[in-house]
């Protein structure tokens, strides 16, 4: 399968028009977010707005409908959480149910776990 980096990009494009305009939004908030300085915020943003890229290529996207590409890059945040949303909960080894901490990625004990951040949780 030939990858077209012209879909690519105008996939990653949506998905950066999405993000920007979210943090727009925002712009006269009195009250920021505080995961604005968090790295893993920011690296799970980058990710996203690759998917959609990904996405975008695993949809076929003619290279002709460029339209189409920025709208599933825009929209791959969402299809990435409702999927991971459904996303069954793995049993730790040995039959024990999962506790708070199974899972954890990226941050070290107590911090997100990547399932839950794509998830909306």
């Amino acid at each position: 399968m030939a990858i077209n980096w012209g879909v690519v990009g105008w996939a990653c494009f949506g998905g950066f028009i999405a993000e920007f305009l979210r943090w727009y939004g925002l712009k006269d908030s009195p009250n920021l977010p505080a995961y604005k300085a968090s790295v893993f915020y920011w690296i799970m943003t980058i990710i996203m707005i690759a998917l959609g890229g990904v996405l975008a290529v695993l949809y076929k996207v003619a290279p002709e409908n460029p339209v189409l590409a920025v709208n599933i890059g825009a929209s791959a945040p969402l299809i990435i959480k409702a999927l991971a949303s459904v996303a069954p909960k793995l049993p730790e080894p040995g039959g024990a149910t999962p506790s708070p901490a199974a899972g954890r990625a990226l941050s070290g004990a107590g911090g997100p776990r990547l399932v839950d951040f794509l998830a909306g949780r």
